[in-house]
Protein backbone atom coordinates (compact mmCIF):
# COMPACT_ATOMS: atom_id res chain seq x y z
CA UNK A 1 0.00 0.00 0.00
CA UNK A 2 2.78 2.43 0.96
CA UNK A 3 4.70 1.71 -2.25
CA UNK A 4 1.55 2.22 -4.31
CA UNK A 5 0.82 5.57 -2.68
CA UNK A 6 4.42 6.67 -3.23
CA UNK A 7 4.17 5.81 -6.92
CA UNK A 8 1.12 8.08 -7.10
CA UNK A 9 3.10 10.98 -5.61
CA UNK A 10 1.46 11.05 -2.18
CA UNK A 11 3.73 12.79 0.36
CA UNK A 12 3.95 12.65 4.16
CA UNK A 13 3.31 8.94 4.77
CA UNK A 14 2.55 8.03 8.39
CA UNK A 15 1.98 4.35 9.21
CA UNK A 16 -0.11 3.63 12.32
CA UNK A 17 0.14 0.09 13.59
CA UNK A 18 -1.07 -2.01 16.51
CA UNK A 19 0.93 -1.77 19.72
CA UNK A 20 1.49 -5.52 19.35
CA UNK A 21 2.96 -5.29 15.84
CA UNK A 22 6.28 -7.04 15.29
CA UNK A 23 9.62 -5.26 14.98
CA UNK A 24 9.89 -6.66 11.45
CA UNK A 25 6.63 -4.95 10.42
CA UNK A 26 7.82 -1.65 11.86
CA UNK A 27 11.11 -1.89 9.94
CA UNK A 28 9.37 -2.88 6.70
CA UNK A 29 7.14 0.20 6.87
CA UNK A 30 10.28 2.41 6.84
CA UNK A 31 11.85 0.38 4.03
CA UNK A 32 8.64 0.75 2.00
CA UNK A 33 8.86 4.53 2.28
CA UNK A 34 6.94 5.57 5.41
CA UNK A 35 8.12 8.81 7.04
CA UNK A 36 6.84 7.77 10.46
CA UNK A 37 5.67 4.44 11.84
CA UNK A 38 3.83 4.94 15.10
CA UNK A 39 2.06 2.46 17.41
CA UNK A 40 -1.51 3.03 18.54
CA UNK A 41 -3.05 4.56 20.55
CA UNK A 42 -1.89 7.98 19.42
CA UNK A 43 -3.17 11.34 20.67
CA UNK A 44 -4.43 13.34 17.68
CA UNK A 45 -2.57 16.49 18.72
CA UNK A 46 0.72 14.56 18.76
CA UNK A 47 0.06 13.16 15.29
CA UNK A 48 -0.65 16.66 13.96
CA UNK A 49 2.60 17.89 15.50
CA UNK A 50 4.60 15.02 14.00
CA UNK A 51 3.16 15.52 10.50
CA UNK A 52 4.09 19.21 10.63
CA UNK A 53 7.75 18.27 10.65
CA UNK A 54 7.72 15.47 8.07
CA UNK A 55 10.37 15.84 5.33
CA UNK A 56 9.36 17.41 2.03
CA UNK A 57 9.65 14.61 -0.54
CA UNK A 58 9.21 16.67 -3.70
CA UNK A 59 12.11 15.96 -6.02
CA UNK A 60 13.65 13.42 -3.60
CA UNK A 61 14.11 9.67 -3.74
CA UNK A 62 10.92 7.78 -2.82
CA UNK A 63 12.78 5.54 -0.40
CA UNK A 64 13.92 8.42 1.84
CA UNK A 65 12.66 8.05 5.40
CA UNK A 66 12.38 9.96 8.65
CA UNK A 67 16.17 9.54 8.94
CA UNK A 68 16.77 11.92 6.03
CA UNK A 69 19.07 14.88 5.54
CA UNK A 70 16.03 17.18 5.50
CA UNK A 71 16.25 16.73 9.27
CA UNK A 72 20.06 16.92 9.52
CA UNK A 73 22.42 19.88 9.53
CA UNK A 74 25.73 19.48 7.70
CA UNK A 75 27.63 19.25 11.00
CA UNK A 76 25.64 16.12 11.89
CA UNK A 77 23.31 17.79 14.39
CA UNK A 78 19.52 17.62 14.11
CA UNK A 79 17.35 20.59 13.21
CA UNK A 80 15.52 21.78 16.33
CA UNK A 81 12.10 21.09 14.82
CA UNK A 82 13.14 17.52 14.04
CA UNK A 83 14.40 17.00 17.58
CA UNK A 84 11.01 18.07 18.89
CA UNK A 85 9.20 15.65 16.58
CA UNK A 86 11.56 12.80 17.48
CA UNK A 87 10.45 12.92 21.11
CA UNK A 88 7.05 11.72 19.92
CA UNK A 89 8.59 8.44 18.72
CA UNK A 90 8.43 5.71 21.41
CA UNK A 91 11.63 4.07 20.13
CA UNK A 92 15.20 5.24 20.88
CA UNK A 93 16.59 7.57 18.19
CA UNK A 94 20.08 9.12 18.13
CA UNK A 95 22.70 10.78 15.95
CA UNK A 96 26.51 10.87 16.17
CA UNK A 97 29.20 12.88 14.43
CA UNK A 98 32.14 11.34 12.55
CA UNK A 99 34.15 11.14 15.80
CA UNK A 100 31.47 8.97 17.41
CA UNK A 101 30.16 11.66 19.72
CA UNK A 102 26.42 11.75 20.31
CA UNK A 103 24.85 14.88 18.85
CA UNK A 104 21.14 14.56 19.56
CA UNK A 105 18.86 11.84 20.91
CA UNK A 106 15.17 11.59 21.68
CA UNK A 107 13.61 11.18 25.10
CA UNK A 108 13.23 7.42 24.70
CA UNK A 109 16.98 6.96 24.10
CA UNK A 110 17.88 9.20 27.03
CA UNK A 111 15.57 7.62 29.61
CA UNK A 112 15.22 4.00 28.48
CA UNK A 113 18.75 3.32 27.21
CA UNK A 114 21.22 5.54 29.06
CA UNK A 115 19.09 6.71 31.97
CA UNK A 116 20.44 10.25 31.68
CA UNK A 117 18.97 13.66 30.85
CA UNK A 118 19.46 14.54 27.19
CA UNK A 119 21.62 17.48 28.26
CA UNK A 120 24.19 15.03 29.68
CA UNK A 121 24.48 12.91 26.52
CA UNK A 122 25.36 15.37 23.75
CA UNK A 123 29.04 15.51 22.69
CA UNK A 124 29.96 12.43 24.75
CA UNK A 125 31.36 9.23 23.24
CA UNK A 126 31.47 5.58 24.33
CA UNK A 127 34.56 6.06 26.53
CA UNK A 128 32.88 8.91 28.39
CA UNK A 129 29.76 6.78 28.92
CA UNK A 130 31.56 3.61 30.02
CA UNK A 131 29.40 3.38 33.14
CA UNK A 132 26.32 3.21 30.89
CA UNK A 133 27.73 1.32 27.86
CA UNK A 134 29.88 -1.75 28.74
CA UNK A 135 33.22 -1.94 26.93
CA UNK A 136 32.42 -5.13 25.01
CA UNK A 137 29.17 -3.67 23.69
CA UNK A 138 30.85 -0.36 22.87
CA UNK A 139 33.47 -2.22 20.80
CA UNK A 140 30.72 -3.82 18.69
CA UNK A 141 28.89 -0.52 18.23
CA UNK A 142 32.09 1.29 17.23
CA UNK A 143 32.99 -1.40 14.68
CA UNK A 144 29.54 -1.22 13.11
CA UNK A 145 29.69 2.59 13.07
CA UNK A 146 33.01 2.49 11.19
CA UNK A 147 31.55 0.07 8.65
CA UNK A 148 28.66 2.47 8.06
CA UNK A 149 30.97 5.49 7.77
CA UNK A 150 32.97 3.62 5.13
CA UNK A 151 29.93 2.51 3.14
CA UNK A 152 28.14 5.89 3.34
CA UNK A 153 24.87 3.99 3.11
CA UNK A 154 22.35 2.34 5.42
CA UNK A 155 22.81 -0.46 7.91
CA UNK A 156 20.68 -2.74 10.06
CA UNK A 157 21.70 -5.46 12.48
CA UNK A 158 20.72 -7.00 15.81
CA UNK A 159 22.77 -6.49 18.98
CA UNK A 160 22.45 -6.43 22.73
CA UNK A 161 21.97 -3.17 24.58
CA UNK A 162 22.22 -2.46 28.30
CA UNK A 163 19.04 -0.61 29.23
CA UNK A 164 18.71 1.98 31.98
CA UNK A 165 17.00 -0.60 34.23
CA UNK A 166 20.17 -2.75 34.17
CA UNK A 167 18.72 -5.46 31.89
CA UNK A 168 20.36 -6.44 28.60
CA UNK A 169 17.94 -6.74 25.70
CA UNK A 170 18.28 -7.45 22.01
CA UNK A 171 17.37 -4.67 19.61
CA UNK A 172 17.55 -4.13 15.86
CA UNK A 173 19.54 -1.09 14.80
CA UNK A 174 18.48 0.74 11.64
CA UNK A 175 21.08 3.40 10.81
CA UNK A 176 21.91 5.79 7.99
CA UNK A 177 25.09 7.70 7.19
CA UNK A 178 24.86 11.50 7.17
CA UNK A 179 26.57 13.05 4.15
CA UNK A 180 27.46 16.68 3.56
CA UNK A 181 26.93 18.51 0.25
CA UNK A 182 30.24 17.12 -1.03
CA UNK A 183 29.23 13.54 -0.31
CA UNK A 184 31.58 13.17 2.65
CA UNK A 185 30.35 11.25 5.67
CA UNK A 186 29.99 13.52 8.70
CA UNK A 187 28.09 11.20 11.04
CA UNK A 188 25.15 8.87 11.36
CA UNK A 189 21.64 8.71 12.69
CA UNK A 190 19.76 5.65 13.87
CA UNK A 191 16.72 4.13 15.50
CA UNK A 192 16.64 1.11 17.85
CA UNK A 193 13.72 -1.24 17.38
CA UNK A 194 13.02 -3.60 20.32
CA UNK A 195 12.84 -7.31 19.64
CA UNK A 196 10.14 -7.50 22.30
CA UNK A 197 7.83 -4.86 23.76
CA UNK A 198 10.11 -3.59 26.53
CA UNK A 199 9.35 0.14 26.24
CA UNK A 200 6.67 1.78 28.33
Amino acid sequence: LIKSLRENKYDGMVCLHSSHASTNLFLKSFEAGADLSIPKPLVSQNLTHAIKFLPNRKGKDAQSTLLDRNFINEDGSWNFSAETALDLIPYPVFSKNRDGRYQVCNQSFATQILGLPKSQIGQRNFLELIDRIPAELAATYRRKDEELFASKGVQNYSAEVLCADGIRREVTYFKKAILDKNGDCVGLCGIMLPSVKWYS
